[in-house]
């Protein structure tokens, strides 16, 4: 085989493989994850529609209508908070797919019920 042919073939299922791993990060996105650590390829999305009131109810549970709600809503970025501290659905990918979705920091998605 000549080195050209062998360029093109290299060329050619390297972006397949590419390929592959943008549609596999966009349907992760898709699904509500976020990256929220670079070091070790953790996405996480927030498992649950109640998402706030839980994280009211972990601050402050003796007062999580009036305190923990309070200061839920002072949190400027909740959602990331919850992402990294609270949540249950965290996954671990690919370092190539982690560096294609987006971080979990100023991410508004909120949660997003999985199909």
């Amino acid at each position: 085989m000549s080195e050209q042919l062998r360029k093109f073939f290299k060329k050619y299922y390297e972006a397949k493989y590419f390929q592959e791993q943008r549609e596999k990060a966009l349907e992760l996105v898709n699904q509500g994850y976020s990256r929220v650590s670079r070091n070790y390829c953790h996405l996480s999305r927030i498992d649950r529609p109640d998402w706030r009131n839980h994280m009211a109810q972990d601050h402050a549970p003796w007062d999580w209508r009036g305190e923990g709600l309070s200061w839920t809503n002072s949190i400027a970025d909740a959602q990331d908070f919850y992402r990294r501290c609270l949540s249950k659905d965290v996954i671990t990918v690919e370092e190539a797919i982690s560096k294609m979705v987006p971080t979990s920091c100023w991410d508004s998605c909120g949660f997003i019920n999985r199909r």
